[in-house]
């Protein structure tokens, strides 16, 4: 039984190394991640929000953050991401 939690850590490990190479190796700031960046240089936060939920899409609290984190440094993005996928994985097993 310790045995298998033991092997279910070094997995857990592997896996979580594995997503954060396989992140540093993704190039940043394409398609959209470029566009959510400058947004805010362009229009405001509310004028943006309007615009994307009358034309476009209804994910207004969704894109309210992406806003954001899209402007930071693009390795927040990147380990944020990493974090979401290692949760996914979690929540699959």
């Amino acid at each position: 039984m310790k045995n298998m939690q033991n092997t279910k850590k070094i997995l857990w490990g592997i896996i979580v190394i594995a997503i954060f190479i396989l992140q540093f190796f993704c190039r940043g700031q394409l398609g959209d991640d470029v566009v959510f960046a400058n947004v805010l240089d362009e229009m405001s936060l509310a004028e943006f929000l309007n615009k994307r939920y009358f034309t476009w899409s209804s994910r207004v609290i969704i894109e309210t953050f992406l806003v954001f984190i899209a402007s930071w440094s693009p390795w927040i993005w990147k380990i944020l991401n990493g974090i979401v996928i290692i949760i996914l994985i979690d929540g699959l097993t």
